[in-house]
């Protein structure tokens, strides 16, 4: 715990004058959009501060910084957050499915670079976040559903650092919203993300007959993402035409 104290430290005393050169110029001369509130404005110069300090130290201790600032992200106040597991049959499908796309074309293990099938993370749960407003309307009712995929380069973030933007999708859109923790490189590289974000999909489709979730309608499933998360849906919807 104290060593979480002391790297946290490390990381946010150097940006106090950055916070505090924030504070004057929004206050003074005004945010940099009109729609931006005083913590919204911090939180945008943190993150930018964030990503050009990701280029001056190594991976492994990017993904450390990373996970203890989500390891106690909050639920929305007005949301409910009910964990989920995708269980291993829905990857194991989802890899069949991809080997034969990449067979096509004359793409295998070697030309990837590594052995994906058989990736030891695979074997660690694949867990979920379901998302939904705790005043559920009349919207509910159609099964309107949002697979999101979450931005991070690849090799950052989780379900938790974007609770806040699943919550606004959610309300917004009147739709639950499903979340994925899916692996991350450089341990598992591509396509292990994409395995993970059509093994949710697939989920979606034909839950478990425990799960308590009835299977969702196609019609009725919408994939997002934000960055990285853009990217594997684009290619995990290439990837769903085999279906």
């Amino acid at each position: 715990m104290a060593s979480k104290v002391v790297t946290m430290a490390r990381l946010l005393v150097p940006k106090v004058p950055l916070l505090v050169s924030t504070t004057l110029v929004h206050y003074a001369y005004g945010p940099a959009k009109p729609s931006w509130s005083y913590r919204f404005s911090v939180t945008m110069a943190l993150m930018r501060a964030f990503v050009a300090h990701l280029n001056e130290v190594p991976v492994s201790q990017s993904q450390i910084m990373s996970k203890m600032t989500d390891e106690k992200a909050p639920v929305n106040e007005g949301a409910i957050a009910t964990e989920a597991v995708v269980l291993k049959e829905y990857r194991e499908k989802a890899a069949d499915i991809m080997e034969r796309l990449l067979n096509l074309q004359g793409i295998d293990s070697i030309k990837l670079g590594w052995d994906w099938k058989n990736d030891p993370a695979a074997a660690e749960p694949l867990m979920g976040e379901w998302t939904e407003t705790r005043i559920k309307g009349d919207n509910y009712k159609d099964g309107r559903t949002i697979l999101y995929l979450h931005g991070g380069g690849y090799f950052l973030a989780s379900i938790r650092t974007h609770r806040w933007a699943t919550w606004h999708m959610s309300r917004q859109a009147g739709a639950k919203v499903f979340s994925l923790e899916y692996r991350l490189a450089p341990d598992s590289p591509f396509p292990a993300a994409v395995q993970d974000a059509l093994s949710a999909y697939l989920y979606l489709l034909n839950p478990p007959a425990d799960s308590g979730i009835a299977p969702i309608d196609p019609q009725n499933i919408v994939i997002m993402g934000d960055s990285a998360g853009g990217g594997e849906f684009l290619s995990s919807t290439v990837f769903s035409q085999l279906l």
